[in-house]
């Protein structure tokens, strides 16, 4: 699904993918390109590229991706390659690594940072889409 959506400050943002307010998916979402969550998710989600985590969002599980904006909950790790924002209505409980890291005024986060300092140790935290794109096909 291609969509343009509206990002934090009324920005227009393309995304590919969309998992949409009301939505409630148990299990592994993997993304590819932008995406916007804004359901509720049990599982992981894998990104390649950027992840919008909106305000009606409620995610429990492991959040991975190049950049992650955050304005709803995330109750799990988040990991990106890039960059996590949390902006003012974000609510993360949990631990968050990448090597740039903005929380906004406002922004509930209760967990750990790490910010790597070399590219190395961010790149064998992050997984591979095509890696667990490749191992989810031969599973099913």
């Amino acid at each position: 699904m291609m969509s343009n959506i509206l990002g934090a400050g009324g920005d227009k943002r393309h995304c590919d993918t969309i998992v949409g307010v009301g939505s409630h998916v148990k299990g592994e979402i993997i993304c590819k390109g932008p995406s916007r969550i804004s359901g509720k998710i049990e599982g992981e989600v894998i990104g390649d590229d950027l992840l919008l985590i909106g305000a009606d969002a409620a995610i429990t599980g492991e959040v991975t991706g190049n950049t992650i904006e955050v304005d709803g909950e995330v109750n799990g790790t988040i990991r990106a390659s890039q960059k996590i924002v949390l902006n003012e209505t974000a609510r993360v409980q949990g631990d968050i690594q990448a090597p740039s890291v903005i929380v906004e005024e406002g922004a509930r986060f209760n967990g750990k940072s790490h910010m790597p300092m070399e590219q190395a140790e961010i790149v064998s935290n992050v997984l591979d889409l095509e890696d667990v794109t490749q191992s989810s096909e031969k599973s099913a």
